[in-house]
């Protein structure tokens, strides 16, 4: 992909261009232009060469659900150069997502523009629990191959930004954004995925910035600004009963400021599978509540009950120089299943001091088994041999 993107930088590969004005967008914010954009990705997917299909700058595109449907005849990059906005008022039925990319290998998504969910209407139904059929994603991809770069996501219903059942993804220099007090506004998705790697990246929304659930391997998030929101999770597994499978996930020089959870591995009671091989590096955090946290105690409704008789087995964590300040008393807490213990925790050179001054710091463990080495602050006796 790199190649073909520095083909096109230099012009050695023939691309066809479809703006979407040519097939009848007007981009004046109130006109539906959901067919327009239609025709124009049904013209560039079936392009005999490499292919842009073009939102052009200057202009307001009005979108109902659409999916970009491959497989594709060669490569195609989303030139988003223009603003896209999702009807304000709630949808009926079952809607999962507004903006679908599927089954397409080698794609960008690329440019300056701003995409904008106005969740507004669904933050208010969740707040005050009023039932609605569903709440969109933003976006959602369902790619090989594909770059995802320089896009603004705005005031997503729920998720903005989703990877689902996708391979080689590459996500950087975005910048996402919703209200802190926002419902389920996650940032980005990683979920059933490999090879995906989020960074240089700006993230504040009501939910965590980034999410990474099951079926998630080598995925790598590096120099990303977070906050507000409920930090940079692992997480939750195990929902609706289904097996957890998670390794080699490796989280490095973020910053996370002024969030409910800075790093966190969270997974549902009573469930089967297993997350390893994670690692959290160059961590700096500012007045989080939960800098350091795994959460083996989740459950519908918060009503939990003292043992289960299965979890998702944690393995092979390391928290390796973090430091910065909690906002809360307990700056580490490994509270682990009673039955299926935390093994091979490492806390490597770990600095956490209070955020208010003359304040405490403390750590919390349950059935959490690994090593200290280095620095650790405040000291954490409790993870046993």
């Amino acid at each position: 992909m790199i190649l073909v993107l520095a083909c096109f930088i230099a012009g050695c590969v023939a691309a066809s261009n479809y703006s979407v004005t040519d097939f009848g967008a007007k981009g004046d914010g109130v006109t539906d232009d959901t067919k327009a954009f239609l025709d124009t990705w049904n013209a560039t997917c079936q392009s005999s060469v490499s292919s842009i299909l073009l939102i052009p700058a200057g202009k307001t595109f009005l979108l109902n659900p659409i999916v970009f449907q491959g497989p594709c005849q060669f490569y195609v990059r989303v030139q988003v150069d223009g603003d896209i906005i999702r009807p304000s008022q709630l949808w009926g039925g079952k809607i999962y997502h507004w903006l679908l990319f599927s089954h397409i290998d080698n794609l960008s998504i690329v440019g300056s523009g701003k995409i904008d969910g106005q969740g507004a209407a669904w933050w208010s139904c969740k707040t005050n629990h009023v039932s609605v059929s569903s709440s969109p994603l933003s976006s959602l991809l369902f790619c090989r191959r594909a770059l995802v770069a320089d896009l603004r996501l705005i005031n997503s219903p729920q998720m903005h930004l989703v990877v689902g059942f996708s391979s080689t993804i590459r996500i950087t220099g975005v910048t996402i954004t919703a209200p802190g007090d926002s419902p389920n506004t996650d940032g980005i998705h990683i979920q059933q995925s490999h090879h995906v790697n989020v960074s240089d990246s700006t993230i504040g929304t009501g939910d965590d910035c980034i999410s990474i659930g099951t079926g998630s391997f080598h995925v790598n998030v590096s120099w990303v600004t977070c906050g507000p929101g409920h930090g940079i999770s692992v997480g939750s597994l195990g929902m609706n009963n289904s097996r957890a499978e998670v390794s080699d996930i490796q989280v490095g020089h973020c910053n996370i400021s002024s969030t409910m959870n800075g790093v966190r591995i969270k997974t549902w009671q009573a469930r089967y599978g297993y997350a390893k091989t994670i690692i959290f590096e160059n961590i700096n955090f500012t007045a989080v509540k939960n800098p350091i946290i795994i959460d083996q105690h989740y459950c519908a409704a918060g009503v939990c009950a003292e043992k289960k008789p299965s979890a998702v087995q944690v393995t092979d964590v390391r928290f390796i120089e973090v430091r910065g300040t909690s906002s809360s008393q307990v700056a580490i807490n490994l509270n682990c299943s009673q039955n299926v213990a935390c093994t091979g925790i490492t806390i490597q050179n770990v600095e956490i001091q209070p955020a208010q001054q003359g304040g405490q710091a403390s750590s919390y463990c349950f059935n959490a088994h690994g090593t200290v080495t280095g620095v650790a602050m405040p000291a954490v006796p409790c993870l046993m041999p």
